[in-house]
């Protein structure tokens, strides 16, 4: 191969990465600003729909009648003379068995069920 042939190549190949290098990166770069457009595209949406919740909430708490019920629900007020009762859940049962056979085997399981109820 004659030297001119080689640069030839050198100098094609060199182009060729260039051209590329030019194709590549713009287009690499447009797809991530698509991305990051859609995400908060997708953001803006569950802000708007929040912000719909809200707008609503606040509407339904215009009335002093809706700001009463709420404070009843949310803080436990009451008007003067009226009276206010608390109820709790009973506690879980206690389930004590012998550390012997076949009680051992039974202590774990019969705990866990007390638990969940």
């Amino acid at each position: 191969m004659t030297r001119r042939a080689r640069v030839v190549r050198a100098v094609l190949f060199v182009v060729v990465l260039l051209v590329i290098g030019a194709v590549m990166l713009p287009t690499g770069l447009w797809f991530d600003q698509r991305r990051d457009i859609d995400q908060a595209n997708a953001q803006l949406k569950e802000l708007q729909r929040s912000n719909a919740e809200l707008e609503q909430k606040v509407a339904r708490l215009g009335s002093s009648s809706a700001v009463e019920q709420q404070a009843r629900v949310d803080f436990g007020y009451v008007k003067p003379g009226e009276e206010s009762y608390n109820l709790t859940a009973p506690p879980a049962p206690a389930v004590h068995l012998p550390d012997v056979w076949p009680f051992d085997m039974l202590q774990a399981p019969l705990s866990q069920l007390a638990a969940d109820h």
